[in-house]
């Protein structure tokens, strides 16, 4: 945390509490006085978004772009092929691919809570406030919401098949690239996964909802 700058001691307090909070890890000096849920957390969290925005974005933004580039240039080539229009195959593909420039972009800090895939599903409860649990659910809303970009059928299952299937491969990325610093665990695939289903099922009811007042059959 030299790197950061902590307006003050309470707010550094706070801000070692959140670096702490991992399961069954706690720093009850960095805490005293304030609580996991006191005001110096609060101050410590505005400090650290506050001083790690700029540098996240400045990585972010470039290799958004360069996602987004790459996705234009697989669905031009391969839409022929794929009997899918040009637009719709980038659309879908951007969606995909969009996790990658956050989850693969090297974090600043040089410490990592490491690898936990054996950790239950159920021992992550105790952090379902934390806001990280939320971003990765809608992380990945656009991604299942963009298979109804495909036609009916098993073309459009295999597109949220591959919705599904990304957030394994975005974790097993950053367990074989330990120099991104970034931590991997089965509880933000759980997340991911729900993510993705979310957006399909956003879209179907939405589209149901169009047919039922339609009147279509």
């Amino acid at each position: 945390m030299s790197d950061i700058h902590i307006p003050s001691r309470r707010a550094e307090k706070g801000a070692g509490c959140i670096r702490d909070m991992l399961p069954g890890v706690q720093n009850p000096e960095l805490c005293e006085g304030d609580g996991v849920g006191g005001q110096g957390v609060l101050d410590g969290l505005l400090a650290r978004a506050r001083d790690l925005a700029p540098v996240a974005l400045h990585a972010f933004a470039p290799n958004l772009l360069l996602t987004l580039l790459l996705a234009l240039a697989v669905a031009a080539l391969l839409s022929s092929s794929v009997q899918l229009r040009t637009w719709r195959l980038w659309l879908w593909l951007s969606a995909v691919m969009l996790p990658l420039p956050y989850t693969w972009t090297a974090a600043r800090d040089s410490g990592t809570p490491g690898c936990h895939w054996g950790q239950p599903p159920w021992d992550f409860a105790p952090q379902a406030a934390n806001p990280e649990i939320t971003y990765n659910i809608l992380l990945m809303v656009p991604a299942g919401a963009a298979a109804w970009l495909w036609p009916d059928g098993p073309r459009r299952l295999a597109a949220l098949g591959c919705a599904l299937a990304s957030p394994t491969v975005i974790e097993f990325g950053q367990y074989v690239l330990p120099q991104l610093h970034r931590s991997c665990q089965a509880g933000d695939i759980i997340n991911n996964v729900i993510g993705a289903l979310l957006g399909w099922s956003l879209v179907a009811g939405g589209w149901a909802g169009v047919r039922i007042w339609r009147g279509a059959p």
